[in-house]
This record gives structure tokens, sequence and C-alpha cells, in this order.
């Protein structure tokens, strides 16, 4: 885990994690998510039902869930790939105020792909997963063009949102938008 600080001072919380290859192989490809969603999150008091389920999903009990834990993430660091996940600003561990698809999200995701661009681990080739908002976040990021990002795999996502999810036949889906921003909030502050 480290925290990246971003041209204007905020720092982003990031984790990665790197293959344990012998020491013939010390550079990797990355694959990179970039999230609104907490990249890792402490549930205490879980109840019985909730550990079993997490102990079959993830492999641990908890408290403490990152995205070691993740299949995706194991299943790419067992085929070679080194993982990345970072916290949007005003997210999870991240410093700053989120605001929804803001275009300085996606500045921050090329300082990101530079910084992991030139870390020791990685290869020079960079990819993107995720769905939802981390699908947005793909084509945000590759739009400010870092060399290093050589594909995006962006999935469940609509061409676009604003008449698609906001406000659908021109009709402000306020019941959803709220829905949407108490979930953010919630996860946000580890509820």
């Amino acid at each position: 885990s480290r925290y990246l600080t971003m041209p204007d001072g905020v720092k982003l919380a990031v984790d990665f994690f790197i293959p344990s290859e012998g020491p013939e192989k010390k550079r990797f490809p990355v694959i990179f998510e970039y999230s609104p969603y907490n990249r890792a999150s402490v549930y205490f008091n879980l109840s019985l039902k909730m550990k079993v389920l997490s102990k079959w999903y993830t492999g641990t009990w908890g408290p403490i869930f990152d995205a070691s834990k993740k299949r995706i993430s194991r299943q790419l660091i067992a085929r070679g790939y080194a993982y990345v996940i970072a916290d949007m600003r005003g997210t999870g561990a991240s410093f700053g105020a989120h605001i929804p698809l803001d275009p300085q999200l996606a500045k921050d995701g090329k300082v990101i792909v530079d910084w992991i661009t030139a870390q020791e681990w990685c290869d020079g080739n960079i990819g993107m997963i995720g769905q939802s908002y981390h699908a947005w976040s793909q084509w945000a990021v590759a739009a400010e063009r870092p060399k290093a990002l050589k594909c995006i795999a962006p999935a469940l996502i609509m061409a676009e949102t604003y008449t698609g999810a906001n406000r659908p036949g021109g009709i402000t889906a306020v019941s959803w938008l709220k829905h949407y921003s108490d979930f953010l909030q919630d996860v946000n502050h580890n509820a």
C-alpha cells in the first residue's frame, strides 16, 4: 500500500500485488483497477453466515478484506500479472473530494498509470479491467492517452449515462440517484 501524491497535492491510496515468481522474472505486465468503492475494507462483527460466505468467496474469515482476496486478482497474480488497485480521490483511503465522473479522475488515473510504469516490477505493459464505474474509469483514463496503457476491458456500462441512467427520457431519476449516492457514501464511510 502506498499514497501517491497528485500534481495538486491530493494523496491517493494505491495497493499493488506482485507475483512471487523466482528471481528470473522481476518485471510483470500489470492489470490496473481504478475504483470509487474502496480498495480495502474492514468489517467487524460479521455474522456467522457472512463469515462462511466470506471464507468461501475470498478464502478468509475477515475482518480485513483487500483486493488480494478477490478471485479475479488472485487468478491474475497466479498467471504472472501484477495487480494494482487505487481508490479514486475522495473515496476509500484517498484524500480529496469525490465528484462522480469528474474529468479530474481521468487525470489522476493517468498519473497512476505513469507511476506504475516507473516501478521496477512493471514491464511497461498495463491493462485495465472492471465493470460499471470501473469501466467508466477505463475510458476516462484511456482518453488521457498514457503511453503504457495497452488495453482496456470495460464491461457492463452504458455508452451514454446521462440520458441512459440519470435522465432517461428527460426525467431525472431522483430515486436511483439518491440510492446510488447513499450507497457511495456508505461504502466510503465503511458503513
